[in-house]
């Protein structure tokens, strides 16, 4: 086996010990890491089931790199919603209603979600849903309303925050329809334009409340806390 050395520092660190980047810059990197998620499901059909700053790399050129591909899933393959141990996969903070409930028919929207969620954390600085613990962050991803980033950073744009609440839309149908979708609305937005996907299902300025399936059974939660350190 072949790996590729990066010789660089992972995003987690980098927002550790710079804070919140950028808006162009945040969207330069959901830009290339959305381009390595549409090759590996175009060409592979494979999630990766774990998008979050601390499995992305910043080289020494200030290039994104996707890394970890330890939990991916190729749908060819059987059940992509848990592990042989029956544990759910993935990182709270940054995990799709769908892929915490353990639904069977996940696809890369599951991806596209936890994009979202890392690209609103690298603009504002913290994370979208946070909790006392890991049951209760997967309970306001299911439920909890989009709270605009603009409310932790008042510089971010409308139109970024638009980009955002159609990423992370509770269902699956609202989200972009391709990666290629998504890809040009990121440079829309990058151009200071409104995303296309929210001025098509006209969710400018959407309305909290939308009822949504329950999200895992408390033992799944407990499962999943002693796979996973609580924040």
């Amino acid at each position: 086996m072949a790996m590729t050395y990066v010789d660089g520092e992972t995003l987690e660190d980098y927002l550790a010990r710079e804070g919140a980047l950028d808006e162009y810059d945040a969207l330069q990197i959901g830009l290339k890491i959305s381009n390595a998620l549409k090759y590996a499901w175009e060409n592979h059909q494979i999630l990766h089931r774990d998008i979050k700053p601390d499995n992305i790399m910043i080289d020494q050129a200030k290039i994104p790199k996707l890394l970890d591909m330890g939990i991916s899933k190729n749908l060819g393959e059987e059940g992509p919603k848990s592990t042989s141990t029956g544990f759910l996969v993935g990182t709270p903070h940054y995990m799709s209603p769908e892929q915490a409930r353990g639904d069977d028919a996940l696809d890369f929207r599951s991806d596209m979600y936890s994009l979202g969620c890392t690209i609103y954390h690298v603009v504002s600085g913290q994370v979208p849903f946070d909790g006392e613990n890991v049951a209760d962050v997967l309970h306001k991803h299911a439920l909890a309303p989009f709270s605009s980033p603009k409310n932790i950073k008042s510089e971010i744009s409308n139109e970024c925050v638009e980009l955002l609440r159609v990423m992370m839309s509770k269902s699956p149908a609202e989200r972009h329809a391709s990666w290629d979708e998504l890809i040009k609305d990121i440079r829309r937005v990058m151009k200071g334009q409104m995303p296309r996907a929210a001025k098509a299902s006209g969710r400018l300025g959407e309305a909290p409340g939308r009822k949504t399936p329950m999200l895992v059974t408390p033992e799944a939660a407990r499962r999943q806390r002693r796979r996973t350190p609580e924040a």
